[in-house]
């Protein structure tokens, strides 16, 4: 009979889900998830909504749970080693704004992927709606993972990668049509199909790199 109810402590249930060879670890997940499923559904629902983006929306029940099922995985992961490394186990407050804290990433690495996933197979008109929802601080992100995947670009493929990478940025992320970046004042010397080469090669690479990571 399981020994966990609403009024076990955090600690004890916490140092149950942490161990899995001890008898009550099933027992005790039981009463984790009775006890804070909805919290986490909630605040992985909150951060899909505060994207406002499209996709998200037409999908957002199937995005939910899977997002949630990832913060479950997290916090198995490694026998658990997430919930072992939270030390004020006597602190509910605390532990709500740790675990809010895993949910919020999770589903920004997720709606990350996602996002990158319609710039490298949207039609380009489209990739612009990709990005309504994201803050300042995920844009950021994105444009980073952007720049960090295109640099293992073959430098043997082109004969100026750190400027090609920027006029990809600045037509898929900023929005610039090719005329203003072939107009921009620190940019010289491209040819009439410069730009639109640089991004149907990079967007090749990227898909390709995904196709391989899965």
């Amino acid at each position: 009979m399981c020994q966990f109810n609403s009024s076990s402590p955090l600690a004890e249930l916490l140092e149950c889900c942490s161990e899995s060879s001890l008898a009550c670890w099933e027992c005790g997940w039981r009463e984790f998830l009775r006890r804070y499923g909805r919290f986490i559904y909630s605040k992985v629902a909150q951060r899909c909504t505060s994207w406002r983006n499209p996709r998200v929306q037409r999908q957002l029940s199937d995005l939910v749970n899977e997002i949630v099922d990832a913060v479950l995985a997290n916090l198995y992961k490694n026998d658990c080693q997430a919930l072992r490394n939270f030390t004020a186990r006597d602190n509910e407050r605390m532990f709500l704004a740790w675990l809010a804290t895993i949910c919020v990433r999770t589903t920004n690495r997720r709606l990350r992927a996602l996002i990158r996933d319609q710039l490298i197979d949207d039609d380009l008109p489209e990739v612009a709606d990709s990005l309504s929802g994201a803050d300042a601080h995920v844009r950021w992100e994105l444009y980073e993972m952007v720049v960090a995947e295109l640099r293992n670009y073959p430098k043997r493929k082109t004969d100026n990668l750190e400027r090609n990478i920027h006029l990809f940025q600045l037509y898929v992320l900023g929005e610039f049509s090719e005329m203003m970046i072939r107009n921009h004042p620190f940019i010289y010397d491209l040819g009439a199909r410069t730009v639109s080469n640089v991004v149907t090669r990079f967007r090749e690479y990227l898909r390709e790199q995904r196709n391989f990571l899965e």
